[in-house]
């Protein structure tokens, strides 16, 4: 491990990371007191852009759709989602934010879920699945994404939005990282700060992944990409891929 000092802070840079799926679960419980303040205040803005995106740009209109919301955290998307569709499902790993979306929002089913978990557990299939802002911290996209394939029917569509590999890393790395180059591959560990908000009390794991890893995955595991969107919702830093299952 190599630590960097950036903004009064370190970084975390693992060669060979070994964090486990209830290490990154627990990051995001010591997390989820402060994350509920910022998304019940409204205080989180480029969250609230992406929402809009979803509700206004990504999903299709018709109701009768069953729909999956993966990384679901503390289920305000997953509320929006219902608000659209007669199913919506959302999942995740952190046990503290399911207990707080389910006790926050009546209408959709929260379970305290893995992605491979849903993939074995979950009878029928899934008309749509949302994953966002969470395939960064997962440690391996292709198992991800091929559990997901079994959850969707045939021309399902997988909508994605990740933190833009090209933009928001620049903006994260100290500077006298010189090897670092955008086109490779990091796992690394970094405080959580939405802009003009207090850091989070843990780090999360990150996954730096290129744009073309998630894309060459994505059709490796049985998904066509239909649209790329640079800067979704305005944002430099936002990267959203459409995709539909084969």
């Amino acid at each position: 491990m190599y630590k960097f000092w950036n903004d009064n802070r370190y970084l975390d840079f693992y060669n060979n990371p070994s964090h486990s799926i209830n290490e990154i679960s627990n990051e995001w419980d010591t997390n989820v007191v402060q994350r509920a303040k910022e998304l019940e205040g409204g205080l989180d803005y480029s969250y609230i852009k992406i929402l809009k995106g979803f509700k206004n740009k990504l999903l299709p209109k018709s109701p009768n759709q069953r729909v999956l919301d993966v990384g679901c955290g503390l289920g305000f998307l997953t509320n929006l989602l219902s608000e659209r569709f007669t199913h919506v499902v959302g999942i995740d790993i952190s046990i503290h934010s399911i207990n707080y979306a389910s006790s926050i929002f009546l209408q959709p089913h929260f379970i305290n879920w893995s992605i491979s978990q849903a993939s074995k557990k979950i009878r029928g299939k899934f008309d749509i699945c949302c994953i966002n802002m969470v395939l960064h911290n997962i440690k391996s996209i292709n198992q991800c994404f091929k559990d997901l394939s079994t959850l969707l029917n045939q021309n399902g569509l997988f909508i994605i939005t990740v933190p833009h590999p090209e933009y928001w890393m620049k903006n994260k790395l100290p500077i006298r990282i010189k090897e670092f180059q955008i086109t490779e591959n990091y796992p690394y560990k970094i405080h959580f700060k939405i802009r003009n908000g207090r850091t989070h009390p843990s780090k999360i794991t990150y996954y730096h992944r290129n744009t073309s890893t998630y894309i060459n995955s994505l059709t490796q595991n049985g998904f066509s990409v239909c649209d790329v969107i640079d800067g979704f919702q305005e944002m430099p830093d936002i990267l959203a891929i459409i995709t539909k299952r084969i």
